[in-house]
């Protein structure tokens, strides 16, 4: 009894969790009628066109090139710049060590839009609006905390007694992060891989408020377009939204043992 209970309730987590992505599905292959007709069940006739009017028609292409230009560039600094700050936080010792840490941590506490008006004028007097790089910039203060974080807590318990064995035969800072510390963290890195990926991607607010221009926007804020003044084209809102998600469910398929694996031990550490 108490199996089938536990198997009824994650039954019911899973159907609670895909019922919205399935129902935008749904919607996405729908006309406007028949999505009017009808609007929880599925389609009667299946309309991929609505793909092909999204990703040509609207040029849905071009945001999806503009969101991987921001999305690339932030992955790379951040595990660079985590790996490395997290790395001198564990193992280096220098003055005012512990105070660094404290202040990364109050950054992860921060919610977004207390900042967002700060960075605004801040970027408007840097020359930064309308930019890849101020979206870049911003996204890069507001997740590299938790990466800091993160990766600090995987070095943790790396043991000291091997490093000190690599420097007395010789090896410098930089040939230790290279044969022994990114090794030893590859899971750590994978898994911040994956969630900045999935943060960059998704990033709605930052983008919103640094990108007016059509030229440089990203998909989320994109799928505004088919909102209009007067009337506001569901189908396609919901086939942009599909777009949006599917490259974050095709990377984490693919990469899900490793970052289940990479949380797991930072977990446990």
């Amino acid at each position: 009894m108490s199996k089938f209970l536990k198997w009824f309730v994650l039954i019911l987590f899973l159907v609670y969790a895909l019922l919205p992505f399935v129902m935008i599905m749904f919607t996405s292959l729908k006309t406007e009628k028949e999505l009017y007709r009808n609007i929880i069940g599925p389609p009667t006739r299946l309309h991929f066109e609505n793909f092909s009017q999204v990703w040509i028609g609207e040029q849905f292409w071009k945001y999806f090139r503009n969101t991987l230009v921001i999305a690339v560039p932030n992955i790379v600094f951040i595990v660079l710049i985590a790996t490395l700050a997290g790395y001198s936080l564990s193992k280096l010792h220098f003055t005012g060590k512990n105070i660094f840490f404290y202040m990364f941590l109050i950054g992860i506490m921060l919610p977004i839009p207390s900042v967002m008006i700060p960075i605004y004028f801040n970027f408007a007097k840097l020359n930064l609006l309308d930019t890849y790089w101020g979206v870049i910039l911003a996204q890069l203060g507001v997740d590299l905390p938790f990466g800091i974080f993160l990766m600090r807590t995987f070095f943790t318990d790396i043991p000291g007694e091997l490093l000190d064995s690599a420097r007395i035969d010789g090896s410098s800072e930089l040939r230790i992060l290279y044969q022994i510390i990114f090794p030893l963290a590859k899971p750590g890195i994978l898994a911040l891989c994956l969630i900045e990926f999935m943060w960059s991607w998704q990033s709605y607010l930052i983008p919103l408020f640094i990108n007016t221009k059509e030229a440089v926007k990203p998909l989320t804020v994109a799928i505004q377009l088919f909102e209009g003044r007067y009337s506001t084209t569901y189908t396609m809102i919901a086939t942009a939204s599909v777009i949006v998600v599917l490259p974050i469910i095709v990377v984490f398929l693919l990469t899900q043992k490793s970052f289940i694996r990479g949380l797991i031990m930072g977990a446990l550490k």
